[in-house]
């Protein structure tokens, strides 16, 4: 049985009768009051337990995308081009936009397979060639990199993993 003088305001309480599940508010002698979602509810104090909310499982499908419960979703293409990666930057130099747009492009990489996606494309755009040529590099550190293909008229370039 709960004593409720050991109780603090906002601690999560439970109705054991009802399942009503709502916030410590306060209690006169036995009687504690709980506050359900704007709604206050008396309740004998040996009618009331602490409660904790179960933890939940989340598993994961793997299709095209990748769907956590959460709605978090892995997708096969990543766009480098600053408009669409990080609008933010636009003003910053010209190496450290490189650098950022490197960075992202490892982390998708290091991400797909994590995932053991087989196939992903990365999205560098035409322009000078100069990230094109970076992101080449980049995936000469990853050995599961399997073979490259330009797409796009040259835009684009797919990834096939060893998975």
């Amino acid at each position: 049985m709960i004593n409720p003088n050991e109780l603090w305001v906002g601690d999560t309480l439970q109705v054991i009768s009802t399942g009503i599940v709502g916030k410590y508010d306060s209690h006169k002698g036995s009687i504690v009051i709980i506050d359900c979602k704007g709604n206050k509810i008396s309740a004998d104090k040996s009618n009331i337990r602490t409660y904790t909310q179960p933890k939940q499982e989340v598993k994961i499908a793997f299709e095209d995308e990748v769907v956590l419960k959460s709605k978090i979703k892995f997708n096969d293409t990543l766009d480098l081009h600053l408009n669409i990666l990080a609008p933010h930057m636009e003003h910053q130099e010209q190496s450290r936009i490189l650098d950022f747009q490197i960075e992202k492009a490892r982390q998708f990489v290091e991400d797909a397979i994590e995932n053991n996606r087989s196939k992903i494309l990365i999205i560098h755009g035409k322009g000078s060639g100069v990230l094109k040529s970076e992101t080449l590099e980049m995936l000469k550190d990853f050995y599961k990199v399997r073979y490259i293909f330009d797409k796009n008229d040259g835009g684009a370039t797919e990834i096939w993993l060893d998975i």
